[in-house]
């Protein structure tokens, strides 16, 4: 099962058709074995097993589309915990990874402030727009020039149309996200280096 399942795996990359020959060959070694112990049925028993194969990247888009339903659905009726929650995060990282701006960060995302404004429909969008305009500031400093149009894209939105929290904070987890990778991928070409 698990062969079958790895063979899936290997047909997207050229590179890796080594890995499929072997593991092909591997599959039909354990087969033979299979039939030399408990003949025709126990290797019927084993093929019988098919592997599930799931494509992960729409698994994932689907989840994250569910959390966004949840998300707009939870904010529109004043709860506020994944608000909260995801700016807490975004401040966190940011700090970790620009902790020369730490004072900042805790002075312009006092998240219990900003709870507070929510709870009694007083954050404007100006607030927003401000608070919003400093987080893409501290995370263009931190992320990779690759990602600095999609950045810029985001504060371009800010200017012209109303800020919906929900949509702006999972924008923002994008280019977080994007900034997680690639400083997976510039650790991982460290240790092969």
């Amino acid at each position: 099962h698990q062969l079958t399942v790895d063979i899936a795996n290997c047909e997207e990359e050229e590179e890796k058709e080594e890995k499929k020959i072997i593991f092909e060959e591997t599959q039909k070694k354990i087969l033979e074995c299979a039939q030399q112990i408990g003949g025709i049925e126990f290797v019927n028993e084993i093929q019988s097993y098919k592997p599930i194969l799931i494509n992960t990247q729409d698994l994932q888009e689907q989840y994250d589309k569910a959390y966004y339903d949840v998300f707009v659905k939870e904010f529109e009726e004043k709860k506020y915990e994944k608000t909260v929650g995801l700016l807490e995060f975004i401040k966190k990282t940011l700090k970790a990874l620009k902790p020369s701006e730490s004072m900042n960060l805790e002075k312009n995302i006092d998240i219990p402030y900003i709870h507070h404004k929510l709870n009694f429909d007083k954050f404007s969008n100006t607030m927003g727009v401000e608070l919003f305009d400093y987080i893409l500031d501290v995370i263009k400093m931190v992320q990779s020039s690759a990602n600095d149009k999609q950045l810029e894209k985001i504060k371009a939105e800010l200017k012209i149309k109303e800020i919906f929290l929900p949509d702006i904070l999972i924008k923002l987890m994008g280019l977080i996200t994007n900034i997680i990778y690639d400083l997976e991928n510039l650790q991982s070409s460290m240790k092969k280096k």
